[in-house]
Parts: structure tokens; sequence; C-alpha cells
């Protein structure tokens, strides 16, 4: 196995771990965003000289806002990423296999090497496969967020209308 092969795999074994962390991250952000936004829908839902019709949005937005809190919460949810083995495991692992082969140290160690690669690329697929689903949710949990942004911000600009024409 060349070694451009073993380096783009541990590269991409670390990349999909640091890519869990920052689709995190990215919903934590959208959940305080939802948090910013739920608290002044509330705030423009209890204002009793709004209409009808401003007042029906609002109870949309709220619902947008709601849709969207699920789906950042499940994006957000714990899963259980693989992760490298502890150093001492793999000393072991290598000490056993010199054991095993005896005066062939160099086939030690390529056995080794190629086991590291299997398991890393073990925990490439399904790491990848947890941060496609964290992204989905993510994604999902983004577009509520947005058109409740605009519902809001629509009403905003309706009353600072209404204010500037009266």
């Amino acid at each position: 196995m060349t070694r451009m092969v073993q380096e783009a795999t541990i590269d991409r074994d670390r990349m999909e771990l640091s890519l869990g962390d920052t689709l995190d991250v990215k919903t934590g952000i959208l959940l305080a965003t939802i948090a910013v936004l739920g608290a002044l829908t509330s705030g423009l839902l209890t204002n009793g000289s709004l209409g009808k019709g401003v007042q029906t949005a609002q109870i949309a937005s709220l619902g947008m806002l709601s849709v969207a809190a699920f789906f950042a919460v499940w994006a957000i949810w714990p899963r259980d990423y693989l992760l490298p083995e502890l150093p001492d495991v793999y000393a072991k692992w290598l000490r056993d296999l010199k054991n095993h082969y005896g005066n062939a140290q160099t086939q030690a160690e390529s056995e080794f090497e190629i086991g590291m690669i299997t398991k890393a690329n073990e925990r490439i697929h399904r790491n990848h496969r947890i941060n496609r689903i964290k992204s989905r949710w993510l994604c999902r949990a983004f577009v509520p967020t947005f058109i409740a942004l605009l519902i809001d911000l629509g009403t905003l600009a309706s009353i600072e209308a209404v204010k500037f024409l009266s």
C-alpha cells in the first residue's frame, strides 16, 4: 500500500470526526436562531393590537419554528462515532504480530499498516454515514427556520409601514 493512500485515509478519518463537530456547532447556532425567532414570534403574538392576518402569520411562524427545532434537535442528537483505539492497543497489536511472524519483522509491520488502514476505512464509512444523516437533518431544520424568519421580517415591516403611514 502506498504512503499516499495511507496518508489520504488517515486524513479522511480525521476529517469525518471534525465534520461531525462542525455540524454540531452549526446546529447549535441554528438552535440559538430558532430561540431568538421564537421569542420574537411570542412577543408579536402577545401584541393585542395586531390584526388577525398578522396573528395568523405569527402562528404559522411558530409552527415553522417548532418543526425546525425538532429537526435541529434530531441533527444534534448524540451518535456513536467510531474512534481510533488507544495507542497501547495498537502497540500490543504490533507486538503480537511481531511475535507471530518471528524473524519477518517487515511482514509484521506491513500487516500492521494494512490493518490500520482497514480499521480507518471502517471508521470513515461509519462516521460518514452519521455525518450524512446529521447534515440532512440540519438542512431540513434550516428551511422552516428561514421561512419563519421571512414571516417575522414581513410582520415587522408591516408594523413599521402602518406606523409610518399613520
